[in-house]
């Protein structure tokens, strides 16, 4: 898988895969980081990755605009 990935080798699935666990404990590492709240786990977790996913897009449009060959 090492090699694979250096050699930009690594299938579409697989990538999207490893990115989505990634992502998940990430946020469940954050969530348990996180001072003890009144809000439920469930609620916290999805509201962290709506936030995520609202940064990703902001930086992905950032990046597409930076980048645009006029």
């Amino acid at each position: 898988l090492m090699h694979s990935a250096v050699a930009g080798q690594i299938p579409q699935r697989m990538r999207q895969f490893l990115i989505v666990v990634g992502v998940l404990m990430l946020a469940g590492a954050g969530q348990a980081a996180a001072a003890p709240s009144t809000v439920s786990t469930i609620s916290a977790v999805l509201a962290g990755l709506a936030a995520l996913c609202l940064g990703a897009a902001m930086a992905f449009c950032g990046a597409y605009f930076a980048l645009r060959k006029n």
